[in-house]
């Protein structure tokens, strides 16, 4: 009776002192702490905490413990892989300074001590401040990455390619449509997260994307203004030239030619996706000729307005005109077509006044292209 006294009132003080400690009642204690472990790895920022309870060891640590039954030892191993299972409150993306709590399902684990007459489990909860994550290392993507352009502008496009980093995508905005002036910007694809970043090439991009500005295309000519001096000279002097042909075959019949360049007219087309442009050289052609008729020789005196006109004009990059002087076209006009007009009989290629031809050249296109001229207003009226 003694001993039961005693064992009596030391489980009175086994519970006061300390509810889940009963071995002088000949329960066994277990901590569960002592049979998990876990770690912290990864990056500031994408740290991630792992963990595992030995079930089997303490389980076995029973079982050597404690003369159990068969059917007790079957269903000790259930009952403890599927009641003790700690959480944690936060298990990924982890930085340094974050705290972190393993919790013990306190209620599952009373259940198990309530049945369980010679075993009794005991836990305290985790709390971990995170620290030792490594830095995040990141790199210069753009490194070795080279930007190209082609085609001419307002229609040149933007190409990337090398790079250190294969089967890494970018994106270009805006890609097509550019003129040399244009910033467009270069992205890295952004489909991936940090952690793919890292997975795939161990660092994470330190920028996601890079301005550029379009420089070295060809363009068209699209003011006059680009017309330098000097292409303009030669081109002057090869209409030029064309008179002094005329005048020294005799065959032609001429007396006099005079030829005045009046000046230019430039047509861009609105349509940027189909570019072209065409540069007019107007001049205005005051001739005398002679012709034998049944009457005798006879001499006329004509003023006509005509043009040479040079198709898809380019201007390089280094701000040079290419211009081919041997190929352009002019007003033509043969028994009655053509662009011309009749005088006295004689069909004249070109136009009576400086106002048809811009009617004709300007007037007439101006739905599809835009129109620059450095010519005289007035002569319109004339």
């Amino acid at each position: 009776m003694r001993n039961a006294k005693i064992c009596g009132i030391a489980g009175v003080v086994c519970f006061l002192l300390f509810a889940l400690t009963l071995t002088a009642c000949g329960k066994k204690t277990y901590n569960l702490n002592e049979y998990y472990e876990y770690t912290v790895e990864g990056y500031d920022g994408y740290g991630e905490v792992s963990g595992s309870f030995d079930a089997d060891g303490l389980y076995k640590n029973i079982k050597n413990d404690l003369k159990l039954s068969s059917e007790e030892k079957e269903e000790l191993s259930e009952d403890i892989s599927e009641n003790i299972v700690p959480e944690w409150d936060k298990t990924e993306n982890l930085s340094n300074g974050d705290t972190i709590e393993l919790t013990w399902n306190a209620e599952k684990i009373q259940i198990l001590n309530d049945y369980y007459k010679k075993i009794n489990f005991t836990f305290d909860d985790i709390e971990d401040t995170i620290s030792g994550l490594k830095e995040i290392p990141r790199a210069d993507f753009f490194d070795g990455l080279t930007v190209s352009y082609d085609g001419i502008a307002p229609n040149g496009n933007a190409v990337v390619s090398g790079g250190k980093y294969p089967n890494l995508k970018f994106s270009i905005e805006p890609e097509h449509g550019l003129s040399n002036g244009d910033t467009i910007v270069v992205s890295i694809d952004n489909n991936k997260t940090d952690i793919d970043y890292l997975n795939e090439y161990s660092a994470v991009p330190e920028t996601y994307s890079k301005s550029c500005t379009v420089e070295g295309l060809d363009s068209y000519l699209m003011s006059l203004d680009q017309l330098d001096s000097s292409t303009i000279d030669l081109i002057n002097n090869s209409l030029n030239e064309d008179v002094s042909q005329k005048l020294a075959n005799k065959k032609n019949g001429f007396k006099t030619y005079d030829r005045e360049i009046l000046g230019h007219i430039l047509l861009t087309s609105t349509n940027d996706s189909v570019m072209s442009n065409s540069l007019y050289f107007v001049y205005k052609d005051t001739m005398d000729f002679s012709m034998k008729t049944l009457h005798g020789e006879e001499t006329y005196h004509i003023i006509r307005y005509s043009f040479s006109q040079y198709k898809d004009v380019i201007v390089y990059s280094d701000g040079k005109v290419s211009i081919d002087i041997n190929s352009y076209s002019q007003p033509e006009y043969t028994m009655g077509f053509g662009t011309g007009f009749t005088i006295d009989g004689i069909n004249v290629a070109g136009y009576e006044s400086y106002g048809k031809l811009y009617d004709d050249v300007v007037t007439a296109n101006s739905s599809k292209y835009v129109s620059e001229t450095d010519i005289d207003k007035a002569l319109l009226n004339e």
